[in-house]
C-alpha cells in the first residue's frame, strides 16, 4: 500500500471525527460492502461521510456480499485487516425491512379503496 494514500485516508478519517485506537498507528472504521466488482475489487463507503476504499476482493471476510457491514483496522502504515460486522449488518436489514413495510402501508394506503 502507498504510504501517500495511506497518509490522504487517515487524513479522511480525522476529518470525518473517527479517533485512533490507544496503540500508537492503529486506526479502525466502520463501513458497509458498497459492491464488488468483477469478483476482483471492493468498494467499502466507510466512516460517517461514506469515504469509498477500494480493497482486492481476496481481502474480505469469507462470505462477504454486497450491503455487509464491516470493520476495517489500519495497522501502522502497510496493512489493513476487514471483519464482518454481523450486529451491524442484522441493525441495517432490521431499519430497511422496517421502512420498506412503512412504504408499503403507506401506499396501499393512498391506491387501495
Amino acid at each position: 500500500m502507498c504510504v501517500g494514500w495511506l497518509v490522504v485516508h487517515v487524513l479522511s478519517l480525522a476529518a470525518a471525527g473517527l479517533q485512533p485506537d490507544p496503540q500508537p498507528g492503529d486506526l479502525k472504521v466502520s463501513g458497509v460492502i458498497d459492491r464488488i466488482v468483477d469478483q476482483e475489487h471492493a468498494v467499502i463507503l466507510a466512516g460517517e461521510t461514506g469515504w469509498e476504499l477500494v480493497v482486492a476482493a481476496s481481502r474480505l471476510p469469507p462470505g462477504a456480499r454486497e450491503g455487509d457491514w464491516v470493520l476495517v483496522r489500519f495497522e501502522g502504515e502497510e496493512s489493513a485487516s476487514i471483519q464482518h460486522d454481523p450486529g451491524q449488518t442484522m441493525a441495517a436489514s432490521d431499519r430497511i425491512q422496517e421502512k420498506l413495510g412503512a412504504l408499503k402501508t403507506r401506499g396501499c394506503s393512498q391506491l387501495c379503496p
